[in-house]
């Protein structure tokens, strides 16, 4: 696939291009858009933002390599943003969040490795929300084309609560899959170019940076259409995505290490020779994601009803985390004994229908995935000094057999999640689910790079309550 890289970049910019040069004359206002609270107005800046709190349980979750009975949750959110519209085609917002969260374990766990761990603590965290510059050109009430540049939030699937949303929630190799209560989207550093042609078909182009995990600061490439017809009832989409086209170290993406190699021909004899091909070839975290999905509205066929919004939408989407196959390292290492072998464990497919509400709720919706990963969904093998795209915890680096069933346990997914707002700017958000969450915490070596919610036992519950301005 590295060969590769060079003519799947042109392809994905001559796609997006082709669309931009359609949309010269277009009069439609860009459909991404950042901020929909109405905010405080003061002096020319936009003051917007929102305090939250949530609490909730995890059930029969793990922690590294060892299982507990629960986990508490307690997090409350503080976030504030500020937007200014330099000109009237140049906007400018940056905004800051903060975060307050608990470490409350399961206070009879006896592990003596998790011990220190487990005491209740307090744990603080500072960070930006978003903070980019967007253009617009065009007609300045409905530009056909802009661009945004710096760190922004992005959204493809406006269907998605909480499963879904897989090209920049997700790694290649291993294809792992990432989740957090009420943010179902990603944030990115870079460039994105968004045309829209007469309010039916939207084009991405991103050119982006990995800032949040390894390797860092590689340079990914982006390309995602989606198409709306006239009366809303099929909404339909593609993407791709390259991650790690251009490497800033290609050392640190595909590291040259003998734990990180495979003999992609090589086999065993009766005396434990290797014989074969014993050239060496390496794993590397680079590697072709593709997207489809759907969304199909039969409210569209009836007009104006008591329905709700959200009511009654079916939708869904699928995805290839790593289009290109590896072979297991057997015989030779044993660190990687599931390897890449077929793209049929490496497709997540979701599924998500919103229960009618009749204007009660914003949304009530139930997702269902599944995802027949024979590996575990991590991001790195833990407490190791490099990073390496293989997927084996450690303590089963040496069998194939893992106590977890990988192959069996973890394949469904599911969350049933709603959300309230009210007009004074209140909401209330509540969500049940077995997904892809992970564990936080500030301390090295207790951050687990894998999944917690790892068997058909597990699964957690989360309410939030907030306010918006």
């Amino acid at each position: 696939m590295k060969k590769y890289r060079l003519p799947i970049a042109a392809l994905i910019s001559l796609l997006c291009l082709s669309g931009l040069l359609q949309t010269a004359s277009a009069q439609e206002t860009d459909t991404a858009s950042t901020s929909t609270s109405p905010g405080l107005t003061v002096l020319g800046l936009r003051f917007t933002g929102f305090t939250s709190m949530e609490f909730g349980q995890m059930l029969n979750p793990w922690m590294l390599t060892n299982p507990t009975a629960r986990e508490d949750i307690l997090r409350t959110y503080v976030n504030f943003g500020v937007t200014k519209q330099v000109t009237p085609r140049l906007r400018i917002e940056a905004a800051a969040e903060g975060k307050m969260y608990y470490n409350t374990f399961n206070q009879e766990q006896t592990s003596s490795i998790l011990e220190g761990f487990f005491m209740p603590t307090t744990y603080y965290a500072f960070y930006m929300d978003r903070a980019f510059g967007s253009y617009s050109f065009g007609d300045v009430a409905s530009p056909f084309l802009q661009l945004t540049l710096g760190y922004f939030p992005y959204k493809y699937n406006p269907d998605v609560r909480d499963l879904g949303e897989y090209l920049y929630r997700s790694g290649t190799y291993p294809a792992y899959i990432l989740n957090q209560f009420d943010f179902p989207e990603a944030r990115l550093a870079g460039l994105k170019v968004s045309s829209n042609l007469f309010g039916m078909l939207h084009q991405d182009l991103l050119l982006t940076l990995t800032t949040d995990l390894p390797p860092y600061f590689d340079l990914n490439l982006g390309y995602v259409v989606s198409f709306n017809d006239p009366k809303k009832i099929i909404d339909i989409g593609a993407g791709l995505m390259y991650q790690s086209l251009v490497p800033l170290d290609e050392n640190l993406t595909q590291p040259k290490r003998v734990d990180n190699s495979y003999m992609k021909n090589a086999t065993v004899d009766s005396l434990g020779n290797i014989i074969g091909d014993t050239t060496t070839e390496y794993y590397t975290s680079a590697g072709l994601k593709l997207m489809a999905r759907f969304t199909f509205d039969i409210k569209g066929f009836f007009g104006p009803t008591i329905l709700g919004s959200e009511d009654l939408k079916l939708y869904g989407e699928a995805a290839i985390l790593g289009v290109e196959n590896y072979p297991s390292d057997y015989p030779t290492n044993k660190v990687n004994p599931y390897g890449y072998d077929t793209l049929a464990h490496k497709i997540p497919v979701t599924l998500g229908f919103n229960v009618p509400t009749f204007k009660l709720l914003d949304v009530f919706t139930a997702e269902v995935e599944y995802y027949g990963c024979t590996y575990p969904s991590t991001i790195q093998v833990k407490d190791e000094t490099v990073y390496k795209p293989v997927p084996v915890p450690p303590g089963n680096l040496t069998t194939i057999g893992d106590p977890r069933n990988y192959s069996t346990l973890d394949n469904w997914k599911w969350a049933f999640y709603a959300k309230k707002s009210f007009k004074n700017g209140i909401f209330v958000v509540g969500q049940v689910a077995c997904d892809h969450i992970r564990n936080e915490s500030p301390v090295n070596a207790f951050y687990d790079t894998e999944e917690i919610l790892r068997t058909d036992r597990s699964w957690w519950w989360a309410f939030k309550l907030g306010y918006k301005f």
